[in-house]
């Protein structure tokens, strides 16, 4: 279980990734196939950079599994 002011600053971390995913997937959507390689490489780079981060901060379980799923896509 994380400390409370460990727990903030991963949620806060969790969001800023997680809106970043969600903005590269949308730009993937409305650039050509030349982008693709590019932002999905952003995307596996930032999704592993989040399950580095819940590692090293102790998250739960659970939240563990979930950063993977997306990470494996």
């Amino acid at each position: 279980m994380l400390q409370f002011q460990h727990a903030d600053l991963f949620e806060r971390i969790y969001r800023d990734v997680c809106e970043s995913v969600c903005f590269h997937y949308s730009l993937m959507a409305k650039v050509s196939l030349g982008m693709k390689d590019f932002l999905d490489s952003k995307v596996d780079g930032q999704l592993q950079a989040l399950f580095t981060v819940a590692l090293h901060m102790d998250v739960e379980q659970e939240t563990l599994d979930e950063i993977r799923a997306m990470a494996l896509g």
